[in-house]
This record gives C-alpha cells, sequence and structure tokens, in this order.
C-alpha cells in the first residue's frame, strides 16, 4: 500500500500542525497590512476602515503565497513536537521504524502543497494583486492633500519607431490607459539602445497607447541649440510595452514567460521575470527543504535533549533562507546571477545537506578506506 495506517497518521498530524501555523500567520498578516492599508489611504476621500480591509483581503492570498515555506516550517516543528511531547517518536522507533519513514508523509505533504500554490493559489492570488493595483491607482486620483508618498519617481523604457526612449518622472496620475508624468525627461536613443539622439524636459509627459507627448519642452541634442517651447510628439511601436514598473506578482506563472519577452522587446531587463517564473517552479523543492529540515531537527536530539536548542535553528535556519532567497534575487535582477541558479540554488543547498546529515545520523558514516 502506499499509505498505510502510520503514515496516514503522521499526515493528519502534519496537516492539523499545518492549519494551526496557517492561521496563525494569516492573523499576523492581516493585522500588520490593516495597519499599512490604514496608513496608505489616510489621504484618500471616500476610503476608511472598510476599504483597507477589502485591500487586505484582496492582498492576503499573495502574501500567504510568500510565506508558505516559513508555514510549512512551523507546521513540522509543530507536527514533531507534539509526537515527541508524546512519546510517539520513542514509540516508533522502538518498534524499528526509520526515521525515513515518518518524515515522508512530511515531505509528501510539503511538495502536494508546493504544486497546489503553484498552480492554483498562485494565479488566483495573481488575479487579486491586479484587481487590488488596479483599484488603488483609481482611488489614487481622489487623493485631497499631497502626502510624501502620494507621488513617486518613476522611470520607463520602451521603443519607438525610430528607436527607444526612457522616462523619468513623477507619476501623477493615469487615466483611460495614459499616464502623466509631471517635471519629466525623456532620453531618446537610436535602435541599437546606445547612440544618445536628444534630451526632451517637460513640465507634462502623456504617454498613451501610440504615442508619447510632450508639450512646452525644451529639447537638447549634442552639436546643435537648445530648443524651447517645443511640442513633441514620439510615436510608439505596436510592440511597445510599459514593462518596467509591471508588477509581476499580478502574473499568474503561465503568463511570466511571454511577459518576459515583451519586457525584453520592450527595451527593459527580464531578469525579474524570470526570476519569480524559477521561484514558483521551485516552490515545491524550498517547502519540502524548509519541512525535512525542521523535521530532522524536531527528531534528530530527541534522545538526548536539546530539543530547545533544534527548534532555535530550525527557524534559524528558516529565516537564512528567506536571506539567501533575497540576496541572490538582488543578484540576478541586477544581471550579475541568472535566475535559475538564484531561484534553485538555495533550496537545493538546504534540501542537499539536510539529506546528507540526516543519512549520516540515520545510517551511519560510510568509511571508504575498508
Amino acid at each position: 500500500m502506499l499509505f498505510n495506517r502510520l503514515d496516514k497518521y503522521i499526515f493528519t498530524q502534519a496537516l492539523y500542525g499545518l492549519l494551526i501555523a496557517l492561521s496563525a500567520i494569516c492573523v499576523a498578516i492581516i493585522l500588520v497590512d490593516l495597519v499599512e492599508q490604514l496608513r496608505a489611504i489616510s489621504g484618500i476621500k471616500g476610503a476608511g476602515f472598510g476599504t483597507a480591509l477589502y485591500f487586505t483581503g484582496l492582498r492576503l492570498p499573495g502574501l500567504v503565497q510568500q510565506t508558505t515555506p516559513l508555514t510549512v516550517l512551523i507546521a513540522s516543528i509543530l507536527t514533531f513536537t507534539g509526537l515527541s511531547r508524546r512519546s510517539e517518536i520513542i514509540a516508533m522507533r522502538a518498534a524499528g521504524i526509520s526515521a525515513w519513514r515518518f518524515l515522508a508523509p512530511l515531505g509528501a505533504l510539503a511538495v502536494g502543497l508546493g504544486l497546489v500554490i503553484v498552480l492554483i493559489i498562485g494565479p488566483v492570488a495573481a488575479q487579486l494583486n491586479q484587481k487590488y493595483e488596479n483599484i488603488k491607482s483609481n482611488l489614487n486620483s481622489n487623493i485631497v492633500t499631497t502626502l510624501p508618498n502620494s507621488t513617486s519617481r518613476n522611470w520607463t523604457t520602451m521603443p519607438t519607431k525610430n528607436g527607444q526612449v526612457i522616462i523619468y518622472g513623477t507619476l501623477e496620475n493615469q487615466n483611460n490607459g495614459t499616464k502623466i508624468y509631471k517635471n519629466g525627461a525623456i532620453f531618446e536613443y537610436q535602435k541599437d539602445g546606445i547612440n544618445f539622439i536628444r534630451r526632451i524636459d517637460a513640465n507634462d509627459i502623456l504617454i498613451s497607447a501610440t504615442n508619447i507627448t510632450a508639450n512646452n519642452a525644451m529639447v537638447s541634442a549634442t552639436g546643435i541649440a537648445n530648443v524651447e517651447n517645443a511640442n513633441i510628439k514620439i510615436e510608439l511601436n505596436k510592440d511597445s510595452r510599459d514593462s518596467t514598473n509591471m508588477d509581476v506578482k499580478s502574473l499568474p506563472i503561465w503568463e511570466i514567460p511571454d511577459a518576459a519577452k515583451k519586457a525584453k522587446a520592450s527595451g527593459g531587463s527580464p531578469n525579474k521575470f524570470w526570476l519569480q517564473f524559477y521561484k514558483l517552479l521551485a516552490l515545491p523543492i524550498t517547502m519540502l527543504s524548509m519541512a525535512l529540515f525542521a523535521g530532522l531537527m524536531s527528531i534528530s536530539l530527541d534522545r538526548s535533549g536539546g530539543k530547545i536548542q533544534s527548534v532555535a535553528i530550525a527557524i534559524f535556519v528558516g529565516f537564512l533562507m528567506f536571506f539567501l532567497g533575497d540576496m541572490t534575487g538582488l543578484l540576478a535582477t541586477s544581471g550579475i546571477l541568472p535566475p535559475f541558479i538564484a531561484a534553485f540554488c538555495p533550496p537545493i543547498f538546504i534540501l542537499a545537506a539536510t539529506l546528507a546529515f540526516f543519512s549520516m545520523r540515520e545510517d551511519g558514516e560510510v568509511n571508504f578506506n575498508d
């Protein structure tokens, strides 16, 4: 049989621990994000506690998705701490059952949950996050008072019919697909993206689906005199996309490769898209490594004590995993490290180290001199 009574029992206990950990993390996320949303909408007319709570609900699946490895880690600790407290691990060891045996259901639950997150919860979270961004963008036009965070400096790269442009300015508003940049600058290049053509400074820069418009602008170019009060209109390609500021978390996994290709075609970097794509593919491995490591630390010192130390080490390694993921992600988005390596190396390293250490403790050290 694929699962006998013992496997089902351990699987049930792991599922119970997962529900407890998930509930606790969801409550923490709601409380923290609700405060952040109340602060963010404090200057928007007609927005109150209900709006903040609605925004938090839209963001909750995505935030839960980001914390699932930590959730699995805590669930593993809760599961084996409970089994140890009831002396069930001692009984299973006394019966001659290997630790590999009672870690297998936990690993199966972690991998299965990873697949559910990637294929089901992830796409739903992406749609809800996109809905959140759209509603928030529309509400930003109702700001009553000017807050320090009500506007932001943005840069956008996109191809034109004659080359490429880089636009930098303060994004003030977005209506019907048209973006308005205040006190901005346009840097125009040839199609190779290297040879500079001109710089256009304007108080208002409008970006629509077909063109870029800058009125009463100052045009500066090498070798010619500056032109003031010029009206500039730059036509865009059909393939032009404002992909630089696109939120990659608003895309389901099957749309990310196409978005990466469009970002590259528009003159931007596709690294953040490929990084997110490979991170989603590596999520089951990440969750498996976290579950096995937490389970190993929870049961390895069961005979000799030191449970508090082992749990502390498991939590520390969990946070270290997040730190390594963020660090390699920064290296990948900056082009220093390939996104595939940045996404897969941390979980595979933790998984390999866990399996090696666990094999040494359970099966004994191999002496190659014999």
